[in-house]
C-alpha cells in the first residue's frame, strides 16, 4: 500500500493554502484578509511612516467623513462642510 501524501497547512492553517507570511511576518494572502506587507511603511519599515491620502509618504492630508482627501467635511451629527457664513436650517433635519 502506497503512503498518501497529504498537502502542507499554509500560515493561516488551511491544508494546500496559499497564505504565506510576509516581510514583516504577518500571515497574508490565502484566505486570510490581509494584503502582502500591507503593514510595511513607505520608509520600508514593518509598521513604519504610512503613505497619506495625496500618496505622500509621511504627508498629513486625511479623508474627511465624504472620502474627500484634504476635504473639509466633518462628522458633527451629520457629514457635512459648514461654511461660517451661511445658516443651517434645522427644521428640515430629523433630530431627536
Amino acid at each position: 500500500m502506497e503512503p498518501t501524501l497529504v498537502p502542507d497547512k499554509d500560515c493561516s492553517g488551511v491544508i494546500g493554502g496559499e497564505a504565506a507570511a510576509d516581510d514583516c511576518g504577518y500571515c497574508t494572502g490565502g484566505t486570510t484578509t490581509l494584503i502582502f506587507n500591507q503593514y510595511m511603511g513607505c520608509d520600508s519599515t514593518c509598521q513604519g511612516i504610512q503613505y497619506d491620502c495625496e500618496s505622500i509618504c509621511g504627508g498629513s492630508a486625511k479623508n474627511d467623513c465624504n472620502g474627500e482627501c484634504g476635504g473639509a467635511a466633518f462628522i458633527d451629527y451629520f457629514c457635512e462642510v459648514i461654511d461660517s457664513t451661511e445658516l443651517i436650517n434645522l427644521d428640515s433635519r430629523d433630530l431627536t
